[in-house]
């Protein structure tokens, strides 16, 4: 017979999977947010920068590596994993997606 904390138990990691999809909304939202907010100030600050298809891709990356939000998430709450870990797991994977998108904005030198 299973107990009220098993009961729990298993409650809690249905709606954690549930709530997955959420969680990955969520982070896309922010880290499209967080894209346009650099994407701005590049273009503000690096005059090089202000073409549309670089900026574009900078805003793509941050929002599809948002996403991370979610497996941040889970590593942190449903795993019980450290904070630093977790927010690694985060924060790596976008500002690397995000300098790569950042990349093409840069002009080729001529030789």
């Amino acid at each position: 017979m299973a107990s009220r904390a098993d009961f729990d138990r298993i409650a809690m990691n249905i709606n954690s999977y549930r709530s997955i999809g959420l969680h990955l909304a969520i982070g896309m939202i922010a880290g499209l947010f967080g894209a346009a907010c650099l994407t701005a100030l590049t273009v503000a600050i690096l005059p090089f920068s202000r073409r549309m298809w670089p900026c574009l891709l900078m805003l793509i990356a941050g929002s599809l590596l948002g996403g991370v939000l979610a497996v941040t998430l889970y590593l942190y709450h449903v795993r019980g994993g450290t904070p630093i870990l977790a927010w690694l797991a985060l924060y790596s994977p976008w500002q690397a997606g995000f300098a790569a998108a950042f990349g093409t904005a840069i002009p080729r030198r001529a030789n």
